[in-house]
């Protein structure tokens, strides 16, 4: 738990582009205004009927940036910040297929690791 002299927890949401078009929210999770210069990078993604909240209200994150990691929280099209698509279609292989390489590649290129 973080003691009241240290910084709340900043989430920066941005957003990254499925290889159809779809926008996905993409949140870094931080203390203080810049990203730890950490080494490694981890994409915590949420499960069904979830979002992002379900790591950011829990101690992963505080976890993972007590050792020096950056950490993003991905969100799957149609829940919190990323929208569902227009025809309200999609499953498990649009998930694995589109929204997981794009949020991988959206932390790689954030964090500037190889491998999140």
């Amino acid at each position: 738990m973080a003691s009241s002299a240290e910084p709340m927890l900043i989430e920066d949401v941005q957003f990254v582009e499925a290889a159809d078009g779809q926008r996905l929210a993409l949140t870094e999770v931080r203390r203080g205004s810049t990203p730890a210069a950490g080494e490694r990078a981890f994409l915590l993604v949420h499960g069904f009927a979830q979002n992002r909240r379900a790591f950011s209200l829990g101690p992963m994150p505080e976890v993972l940036l007590q050792r020096g990691a950056r950490v993003f929280l991905g969100e799957l099209r149609g829940h919190g910040g990323s929208k569902a698509p227009d025809d309200h279609h999609w499953n498990m292989a649009t998930h694995l297929e589109l929204d997981c390489p794009a949020l991988i590649e959206g932390v790689r290129a954030r964090a500037g690791v190889e491998r999140p």
